[in-house]
Formats: structure tokens, C-alpha cells, sequence
């Protein structure tokens, strides 16, 4: 669909979609922020109401399930926290690669704990310091050029992302 679309686009709309897939958070305008913001607050709240299902299976479906937990549905609503906070932020920003994968790892690492009480707001101030530090690095400071984030994502979160697949594979993922 995307060829489709972009073969059938103009000249600036071919352009305009490049550069919203190379990801910037120059894109966002003020303007946008409450609708960004809004879809953000609502998946986080989400986020936060599947802190305890998140623990519980942790010890496996079923041991969940005998606490009561209804496992699918608590699947569905993290899986839909997750998309909503995914998509508010590629719809605005384009699509920024690695650091969904790389950053709950890496909470893990920091934080040195599987309790999500600590996790998700851990994941969360983890994720904004490395993206800002990525867009900081983008940016390249002192230089009018300007790198699209992906650049800088892929510099930090592809060796982590590898990093992560290589204990996956040995039987030893965090």
C-alpha cells in the first residue's frame, strides 16, 4: 500500500514521507501536542493499571491465572497500551527504531530488579533520557547539519538489540 501511495504522490508528498520514515522529533509542532499528549496519558495510565497483571505473569500463565488473573485479556490491554503509545509517537515523529527494544532491557540493567512497580516508570525516564540524548546527538551540536534520529537510535540500540538476541539464543535473556 505505502509503494502504491507513494508512487501516485507528487514531488514535496514524496519527500514529506522520507522524511517523516528517517524519524524526527523536529516534526512535532506545538500545535499537535495535546492530541500526541492525550493518546500518551491515556496509554500510560493503562500502563500503569497492568503493573500488578505484569508481575503476575512473571511466574507464568498459569500461576496468573490461579491469582485470578484473566491472562488475555490482560495481555490485550498491555499489548494496547503499548500500541497506543507506539503509534501516537510514529504518527507525529515517524518511526524511531531500537529504542522500543532496547530500553526495557536496559531498565532492567539499571534498576537490577523484574518488579514493574519499579520497571514501567523506570522504562519511562530511561526512554526519555536516551531519545533526548539521541535527538541531542541527531542535532549534532555546534553544525547546521541534522541527522534524522534513527542515526543516532541505531548507533545506541543496535548493539543492545544484539546484544539481547545473543543471551536470547544462549537461554540467558534478561
Amino acid at each position: 500500500v505505502v509503494t502504491i501511495l507513494v508512487f501516485f504522490a507528487n514531488e514535496q508528498q514524496t519527500r514529506e514521507f522520507v522524511e517523516w520514515g528517517l524519524g524526527s522529533f523536529n516534526r512535532v509542532r506545538w500545535g499537535e501536542m495535546p492530541y500526541m499528549s492525550s493518546s500518551i496519558v491515556v496509554a500510560l495510565i493503562l500502563a500503569v493499571l497492568t503493573i500488578k497483571p505484569l508481575n503476575a505473569l512473571l511466574l507464568g500463565d498459569n500461576y496468573a491465572q490461579s491469582m485470578g488473573l484473566n491472562v488475555k485479556w490482560a495481555r490485550v490491554v498491555i499489548m494496547g497500551s503499548a500500541s497506543i503509545m507506539a503509534g501516537a509517537v510514529v504518527a507525529y515523529a515517524g518511526p524511531i527504531g531500537f529504542l522500543g527494544i532496547a530500553i526495557p532491557h536496559i531498565a532492567r540493567g539499571v534498576f537490577g530488579t523484574s518488579d514493574h512497580r519499579i520497571l514501567v516508570p523506570g522504562s519511562i525516564l530511561v526512554g526519555i533520557v536516551i531519545a533526548l540524548a539521541c535527538g541531542i546527538l541527531a542535532e549534532l551540536p555546534n553544525s547546521s547539519l541534522n541527522l534524522p534520529i534513527n542515526a543516532a537510535t541505531a548507533l545506541f540500540g543496535g548493539p543492545v538489540a544484539i546484544w539481547v538476541l545473543l543471551k536470547a539464543r544462549r537461554g540467558f535473556a534478561l
